[in-house]
């Protein structure tokens, strides 16, 4: 970050490159993208202001009040925007931590000490990398919401987190391994690296008179350097990666083995009661039927005793009998209520439990991915760290040895050391014709040389192997994409395949571009699309994996559909017609018919001017941007013609495809590309609603 106000530079972000399972998103026709824009803008300054107060020299007390004036502000915006904006809770810790992190710096920063003073530009630097690892946190969050790419949120069942949970802790054991074996690969490499480096210098370094020598001498002794720097990353990687990731996988398996067996034996003592239910069931079943019988032939003894048949003595006995029968059906059926009040309460106990085990599960693999979230950055971090010093050197070493002139060593080393040395003038030789004639055969090396690979045929050679090698059109310049099509309208026929597939059987589908497909489906159908391949299976896809694969292809572009040369001349017109628009709106409601009538034409006379340069604009992009911006545009009209069916009309189409079609320059950083993201928006929604002037031939 420069001085003169200039925003950073930031690398895009990564997230938009995979795409998450299929889910129904927020509604974005609720979202407000001038107030994003106008948040984003004064949190952009916010952070811009703290580094250039830092960086400004003032008085030591002014300008620790100046900053932290500054750092209040920053972190006033992003409170103000967590609260504001639906992120994921994931998301907005990792922004609140990194902005911690620069208020911990900022704050323990002593601007009287020596050592400010004299590492001011390095401190600088530094506060630099951490504001801008925030904006890039807010970059991906707000793009995830604009463009749908979001974590999917389900309910697990305790088998799945079990199940996952194991899993997850073979990937942990597999990534330590990994790790902890590159880490003494790496080690082993430097030491080695390190010694030779040493022999080989002391060596070149005897004689200075040779091309390149002090460059060389150089040379190793930053490879000496690199190597030392190399094996301290290394035993960084294995004291906090390998040991974190190991730690956090011995105490994620002790939790899920105690989690199981506690589930476990809920289970069992569940199915006990349950089974002891079921027994306590057939014993009141049974004195039911015991009790039915005892009393209908008491009811019959009764009848006959009516009639003097039986002694009073036999209905005496049923009568007991049927008592005895009642009792026991009393006995039965108190102890099969009891039975029925353990099993109840022995499944409540089994469905907290399984709860309990599945959430508990869930949370410790989302700690397990903030650990290899925490390593993964520390340790590619650690790899950049060597690698970074190391690449500056050799670019500086690469620009002495261009700028190198052939011969200079020798004429020095003549200069220096032979500087009045002549040579003897030497008699020419003369023919002496010999007494005895031998002929010698001589063996020419036309032979070897003809065995030699030309260059020619070489690169012949690797022109034939790159035919057959497949090479995916993702990520690969538009110009290549089409290189060898038809001159008339090129377009990537990936782009055209896609389009002609959603055409068929997708404009009606509901969140058409805002519902993400599944992920396996989207990522096969991008492989299956190769430079040489002109057919690709899609009966498997849904209509949201198609969606999807064409939204990736724009998003892997090297370079956006929409150039960089007009971006710049785009939005000024975007912003330029909603100023029209505004004014129109505003005249519709004021008095005064005639002279109403005659402001309101003019405004629209002036709206169709700035359409009609839009126009103009889009013709200066490439022949084959310009064909498949406006293949793919004429594809959203479409789609925005059933958009009471899709719910996708040209403001919710413009919203995903903005930041799509268009980046802004890096200047501008991701700051900068949020701030814009309205114009983007509003951009493409005028050229889906006036495709026709907009691509008119």
């Amino acid at each position: 970050m420069s001085d003169t106000g200039v925003s950073p530079r930031f690398m895009r972000s990564e997230s938009e490159s995979s795409v998450s399972g299929a889910m129904p998103s927020p509604d974005i026709s609720q979202l407000d993208l001038e107030s994003l824009a106008n948040d984003t803008r004064l949190c952009n300054s916010s952070m811009l202001s703290l580094v250039q107060a830092f960086s400004i020299s003032h008085d030591d007390e002014e300008k620790l009040l100046k900053v932290h004036q500054h750092l209040g502000d920053m972190l006033k915006q992003i409170r103000f925007i967590l609260r504001k904006y639906q992120f994921e809770q994931m998301t907005k810790k990792n922004i609140m931590d990194r902005a911690i992190i620069v208020q911990k710096f900022v704050m323990e920063m002593d601007y009287a000490s020596a050592e400010y003073k004299s590492n001011a530009r390095a401190l600088k630097d530094e506060l630099y990398l951490l504001v801008d690892r925030i904006a890039t946190s807010l970059q991906t969050a707000f793009k995830s919401l604009l463009t749908g790419y979001e974590t999917p949120k389900v309910e697990v069942t305790p088998e799945i987190t079990i199940e996952r949970s194991k899993v997850t802790s073979h990937y942990l054991k597999h990534l330590a391994d990994f790790m902890e074996w590159r880490a003494r690969l790496e080690i082993d490499y430097a030491q080695k690296l390190s010694r030779q480096a040493e022999k080989y210098r002391q060596i070149l370094s005897t004689d200075p008179y040779l091309p390149l020598q002090s460059t060389f001498v150089t040379s190793l002794e930053k490879t000496h350097e690199f190597a030392e720097s190399l094996t301290l990353c290394q035993r960084k990687i294995q004291s906090s990666c390998v040991e974190n990731i190991s730690q956090a996988k011995s105490t994620h398996d002790e939790k899920r083995k105690r989690l199981k067996a506690e589930l476990k034996k809920s289970r069992d003592v569940y199915n006990e009661t349950v089974q002891e239910m079921r027994n306590a069931e057939v014993k009141y079943r049974q004195a039911q039927e015991d009790h039915f019988k005892a009393q209908h032939k008491t009811r019959e003894e009764e009848a006959n005793l009516v009639g003097k048949s039986v002694p009073i003595a036999k209905v005496n006995k049923r009568q007991r009998q049927e008592e005895e029968a009642l009792e026991r059906l009393k006995l039965t059926e108190r102890d099969y209520r009891q039975k029925i009040d353990l099993a109840n309460k022995s499944q409540a106990e089994m469905a907290k439990q399984t709860t309990s085990t599945a959430n508990t599960l869930q949370e410790s693999i989302c700690k397990i991915d903030e650990v290899i979230r925490s390593c993964g950055s520390n340790y590619f971090a650690l790899q950049h760290s060597v690698l970074i010093n190391f690449q500056s050197s050799l670019d500086s070493l690469r620009e002495t040895a261009l700028n190198y002139q052939p011969g200079r060593q020798l004429s020095e080393y003549v200069r220096d050391l032979h500087p009045h040395r002549t040579y003897p003038e030497e008699k020419p030789f003369q023919f002496n014709a010999p007494s005895i004639h031998k002929t010698t055969n001589y063996v020419s090396s036309s032979s070897e040389e003809d065995e030699a690979p030309h260059g020619s045929s070489a690169a012949a050679y690797f022109r034939q192997r790159s035919k057959v090698t497949k090479k995916s059109l993702f990520g690969m310049p538009m110009a290549d994409a089409v290189r060898g099509q038809s001159e008339k309208n090129k377009v990537p026929f990936v782009v055209s395949r896609l389009i002609k597939e959603l055409d068929s059987r997708a404009l009606k589908t509901k969140g058409l571009y805002r519902v993400n497909g599944v992920k396996h489906r989207v990522e096969i159908l991008c492989s299956s699309f190769t430079k040489d391949s002109t057919t690709a299976d899609m009966s498997q896809s849904s209509e949201h994996d198609i969606s999807s694969v064409l939204k990736k292809y724009f998003h892997d572009l090297p370079a956006p559909l929409i150039s960089h040369s007009i971006y710049q001349s785009l939005l000024d017109i975007s912003q330029k017609v909603s100023s029209l628009r505004k004014n129109l709106a505003t005249q519709s409601t004021a008095s005064g018919a005639v002279k109403t009538t005659s402001k309101k034409t003019a405004i629209q006379e002036e709206i169709e001017s700035q359409y009609a340069q839009l126009s103009e604009k889009l013709k200066q992009l490439d022949g084959v941007n310009y064909n498949t911006l406006k293949l793919v545009i004429q594809h959203l009209k479409r789609v925005a013609k059933e958009d009471e069916h899709n719910m996708m009309g040209p403001k919710n189409l413009g919203t995903v495809f903005g930041p799509t079609l268009m980046r802004a320059p890096d200047d501008k950083g991701p700051m900068g590309c949020l701030i814009d993201v309205q114009d983007q928006s509003r951009l493409v929604e005028i050229m889906i609603t006036q495709c026709d002037i907009c691509f008119s031939s």
